[in-house]
């Protein structure tokens, strides 16, 4: 397997887990009943979003064609996942999909954000591993 392909396998085995696991805990209300879970599923989201990002910035040849630099790599990891973790947290409170109440909606946002970019920065890891060899 090319590293082309080895990160592209591993967004789509994070994303299928974390589509599997959506679906197991829309119908058991893990959501609601395991505390864990959320940052569970933000976490797995950050990872995925990151191993995408990164294999379609730099793996799949529409955006860049030269070898990226260490701190490419993070940035674009990072900062694609702080968008759409950031336009997410807007989605839920605009739609009321937070599940806590106005006490602790800071917080639940903030550990949110911090999940995903805890699993961004796993997959920027990864990331260097597999396209950067470090």
């Amino acid at each position: 397997m090319t590293t082309k392909t080895t990160l592209l396998y591993f967004a789509l085995l994070a994303t299928a887990t974390l589509a599997i696991l959506h679906l197991v805990a829309m119908d058991f209300y893990l959501y609601w009943t395991v505390s864990w879970f959320d940052n569970l599923m933000h976490f797995l989201a950050g990872l995925a979003g990151g191993l995408t990002a990164l294999w379609a910035f730099y793996n799949s040849g529409i955006f860049f064609k030269h070898s990226p630099k260490l701190w490419e790599v993070t940035i674009i990891s990072l900062s694609c996942i702080f968008v759409v973790g950031v336009a997410w947290e807007y989605f839920e409170f605009v739609y009321g999909l937070t599940g806590v109440d106005a006490s602790h909606y800071i917080s639940d946002t903030l550990t949110d954000l911090a999940m995903d970019l805890l699993g961004s920065i796993v997959a920027s890891i990864m990331g260097m591993k597999l396209i950067l060899k470090v």
